[in-house]
């Protein structure tokens, strides 16, 4: 891996009665790189304190807080393997995936990680490639003619369910045209509910002003941003 970065988002929804004020604690904040806050947070006991102290708006609110982590080294639950190969009338491509035995994913749960979710792979070719003709067992494929991409969606992956999806294509060349110079990028997309990869989680989330006792509960999510794999 050349470079990785993790972006977050903490979003909120309250059914809380009257005016209650939360202060969310976290277990490591110094993890915290850069951040920016809904305008509800008070940013000032942030700077002191390194808590989240507001009085959140009634229903669901999005960013709460934005943040970034540096991380050193990042392995994803799935690997994917590409290969292209240009001949001079067209071109193969094969893709495998996989999981991974050891990712860098903590679990927020007392369950193991059983299955990545919402798996995507998109490649999108140069205008030299005329079509795409590609064939996989698992989830649907579908060429854009207009923008010379290829997605392939596969869905839900279970390892210990289902076996590794592969996908193969044949590449076709307009007529006359180069073999092209330079091989596309793959994009991967992929989420992994209950489990996050910045180091960041919620210690406790306090509630006073109000005399009741409200349900708290956390949940996290890793999704792939911009995942990039050379070809």
């Amino acid at each position: 891996m050349l470079s990785c970065e993790v972006n977050g988002t903490i979003n909120g929804h309250s059914r809380l009665s009257g005016v209650p004020d939360l202060t969310m604690v976290f277990v490591d904040p110094s993890v915290i790189d850069d951040c920016s806050f809904h305008p509800c947070v008070r940013y000032a006991r942030y700077e002191r304190e390194r808590v989240i102290s507001f009085v959140p708006p009634d229903g669901h609110f999005e960013q709460l807080m934005q943040y970034r982590v540096q991380v050193n080294q990042v392995v994803p639950p799935i690997f994917c393997q590409p290969s292209i190969k240009y001949t001079d009338k067209g071109g193969t491509l094969e893709i495998a995936l996989g999981a991974r035995n050891m990712p860098t994913l903590v679990n927020n749960t007392k369950k193991p990680i059983q299955s990545t979710e919402d798996i995507t792979v998109q490649i999108t070719f140069p205008k030299s490639v005329r079509t795409v003709d590609a064939n996989t067992e698992t989830g649907s494929c579908l060429f854009d003619d207009a923008t010379k991409t290829l997605k392939w969606t596969v869905g839900k992956f279970n390892p210990k369910k289902a076996a590794s999806p592969s996908l193969k294509a044949a590449i076709v060349l307009q007529q006359g045209a180069a073999v092209p110079d330079e091989k596309p990028m793959v994009l991967l997309g992929f989420k992994v509910p209950f489990t996050t990869v910045s180091g960041l989680a919620v210690e406790t989330l306090v509630l006073t002003n109000e005399n009741y006792k409200p349900y708290k509960g956390v949940r996290t999510l890793t999704q792939a941003g911009r995942f990039q794999i050379r070809t």
